[in-house]
Formats: C-alpha cells, sequence, structure tokens
C-alpha cells in the first residue's frame, strides 16, 4: 500500500465510527446496496436504486477479482491524490482502509478531513470524488455551502413531503388548470429536494474530473460518476417527484368526489 494514504497525528477507533456511522446514516436515504429511501421505496423507486448501486458494486467486484487492473488502478488513485495535492488543495490528515466496498469523506470534531477508501478495489474516479467533498469543506461557493452547512441533506431528507406539499397546493392555487398546477408545484417541490443530489454531483463529482491524471478514462470515470451521483436523484427530486404526482392526483380524486 502506497505510503502516500497515511494518518497524521492520533484518532480514535470510536471517533472513526461515530463519523463513519454519521455518513453512512445519511446514506440510507440513497440505497447503498442495501436500505433505501423510506418514502421513494413506497412510491416504487427503490428497484431505481438497486440498479444503480449494484453497477457500481459490480464494477468494485470486478478490479478486486483482476490483479493487473487492481494494480493499475492503485497507482491512477495514487497519482490522483498527489494532483488534487499539486492543484494547492487541502491534505487529508485521515485515510482510513477497508475491504467492504466503503468509500466516503467527513471531517473530524476538530476539523481534519478523513477519507474512508477500500484498497482492495481501487478506483481514481471514486477517491477523486471523495476529494472533492474534502475541498468542498474549505470553500465557501454556493454548492459547498450545501454540504457543510447540513442544508443539502435536510433537502433530501424532505424531498418526499416538498414534493407532495407543493402538488398539493399547485393543484389548489390553479383551479382552472389543475393539472398544470400539481405538475408546477412538483416540480418546486423537485427544486427544493435537491440540495444533497446537487452537492454530490455538481460539486464533489465535478471537482473530480479536474483531480484525475491523463491516462484515466474521462469518459468512463464520469459515468461512473454519474451513475453513482443519480442514486442520489432518485432519493431527492425523483422521489419529491413520484410524491408530487401522487399527493396531487389523490387531492384531485377527493374533489371529484366530495
Amino acid at each position: 500500500m502506497s505510503t502516500i494514504f497515511q494518518t497524521t497525528g492520533n484518532v480514535s477507533e470510536d471517533e472513526l465510527n461515530s463519523l463513519l456511522a454519521d455518513e453512512l446514516a445519511r446514506r440510507r436515504a440513497v440505497n447503498v446496496g442495501l436500505g433505501s429511501v423510506p418514502g421513494a421505496a413506497l412510491l416504487g423507486k427503490s428497484k431505481i436504486q438497486e440498479t444503480l448501486v449494484n453497477d457500481l458494486m459490480g464494477e468494485f467486484e470486478d478490479i478486486r477479482s483482476d490483479p493487473a487492473l487492481r494494480e493499475k488502478n492503485f497507482d491512477q488513485m495514487v497519482r490522483t491524490y498527489k494532483k488534487y495535492l499539486s492543484q494547492g488543495n487541502d491534505p487529508v490528515e485521515i485515510f482510513v482502509p477497508n475491504n467492504q466496498n466503503r468509500w466516503a469523506a467527513g471531517q473530524m470534531p476538530d476539523g481534519r478531513d478523513v477519507v474512508f477508501y477500500d484498497p482492495g478495489a481501487p478506483h481514481p474516479a471514486v477517491m477523486a470524488h471523495e476529494l472533492g467533498h474534502v475541498q468542498m469543506n474549505h470553500s465557501t461557493d454556493p454548492l459547498s455551502y450545501l454540504q457543510t452547512s447540513g442544508i443539502g441533506k435536510a433537502s433530501q431528507a424532505s424531498a418526499p413531503l416538498f414534493g407532495a406539499v407543493g402538488g398539493i397546493a399547485g393543484g389548489i392555487l390553479n383551479k382552472k388548470h389543475r393539472m398544470a398546477g400539481t405538475a408546477m408545484g412538483t416540480g418546486a417541490g423537485a427544486v427544493l429536494g435537491s440540495g444533497n443530489f446537487a452537492y454530490e454531483l455538481g460539486g464533489a463529482s465535478g471537482r473530480a474530473l479536474g483531480y484525475l491524471p491523463e491516462d484515466v478514462d474521462k469518459v468512463d470515470a464520469a459515468g461512473d460518476l454519474l451513475r453513482a451521483g443519480m442514486t442520489y436523484g432518485v432519493a431527492g427530486p425523483g422521489s419529491a417527484l413520484v410524491a408530487g404526482a401522487g399527493a396531487g392526483a389523490l387531492a384531485h380524486l377527493v374533489r371529484r368526489l366530495m
């Protein structure tokens, strides 16, 4: 294992477990192979998420089972981090290896950045994505603010509610064209529920492509990042759209029966 992925300073196992637990709790809403978005699953969205996640998990297993590909990807991953540092970005103080396909980035209470990664299935694009999250912790642009403030996470958690309220309210406010009103209200709810999706795809993944070395296939990397990012799209704006359409249709039916 390259010495570039080293931890500086001391960190307890309890602190790391707590940080990872927080990150996995957030990801339960996007079905990282095990769970599903509570609202979206009830509305038939979990199957889409499962397909997206399984595709990426399958790619990890392909890397794990191919020694030559594993060595190539690890070398590219090392050079990804070196390129990230060469751009003047903040170094990662704590790297935590695992063999469970767990990739995540976070911050300790004292401000040290942490990246969880899987050296058994090295993936330069996924490492670049996590490094994007690290740099967003030190940035003040709007997408970074969605991450650091917690607004993005709250936005995704409330996405089905935003969609449902928007769908009902739109139909009520536009009495002449209730279906159009429902669609507009649902769309507004989807926008409000897209905070996490925005900073995952536009923020972390958007930065990631700039960290990859020249010999990494950028089209393939972009496809992997888009596929992973769409799980957040399904969980956030996707669940808002489904909830809004369902709630709007139900409200319309109730009005007709009254």
